[in-house]
């Protein structure tokens, strides 16, 4: 009964989502057109897509740009829903995607070395004041991207990087935003939920972590 009217938010967003036979189908798709024109005619992503047109080329980019956008929407809509503990620890959640696009600004400065990055493409950022897209996206190189971090949570994480003698890679880098994520999760959920509750997120985040130290 607590969580009754986000479960039904959730349930609602859930219908929403591809199924096991929307995947088998793109599976075997060759294009990004093909892919366009089947999500926008059998599946709810017809609205998201709908300023695509599939006569003209069309760029994988823009396609992540829609959906990474929609999936903003989707995850902001259930935060403005939630109040009290549950609408603080999503905000916090939150940070995980926040993270990733950080970690896609490291990766194209590690291997294709190209700055001109479109801040659209990394939607979730431009709702956090503390974090400069534009400052970030001109980035000339990986220590300088770090130097701009300064001023916001992440800075303390990888400022020892910026020491001439420590070796890094991209890995590195990546395991640290991750490690720091799931660090500040764990610090959180205890002080927010207790009991049950907090057997649910041990169990929940366990499970990421799980899944974390298998792929790396």
């Amino acid at each position: 009964i607590k969580y009754s009217g986000i479960s039904a938010k959730i349930h609602c967003l859930y219908k929403k989502i591809l199924n096991r036979e929307d995947y088998k189908k793109i599976l075997k798709m060759k294009t990004v057109k093909e892919l366009v024109e089947y999500l926008k005619s059998s599946t709810h992503f017809s609205n998201v897509l709908s300023s695509i047109d599939e006569k003209r080329s069309i760029h994988r980019g823009e396609i992540e740009v829609l959906l990474k956008s929609s999936i903003l929407e989707d995850y902001n809509s259930i935060i403005r829903f939630t109040k009290g503990t549950l609408g603080n620890f999503l905000k916090i959640v939150s940070l995980k995607y926040e993270i990733e696009s950080l970690k896609i600004l490291i990766r194209v400065l590690e291997t294709e070395k190209n700055t001109n990055i479109i801040s659209s493409s990394l939607a979730f950022l431009s709702d956090y004041k503390d974090l400069d897209i534009e400052k970030l996206s001109s980035s000339l190189n990986t220590k300088d991207f770090i130097k701009n971090l300064e001023g916001t949570i992440y800075y303390n994480i990888l400022e020892p990087y910026l020491n001439k003698d420590k070796e890094y890679n991209l890995f590195n880098l990546e395991m640290e935003l991750d490690m720091f994520y799931y660090s500040y999760i764990n610090k959180h959920k205890k002080k927010l939920f207790k009991n049950d509750e907090l057997k649910t997120m041990d169990k929940l985040f366990g499970i990421e972590i799980d899944i974390l130290n298998l792929i790396t």
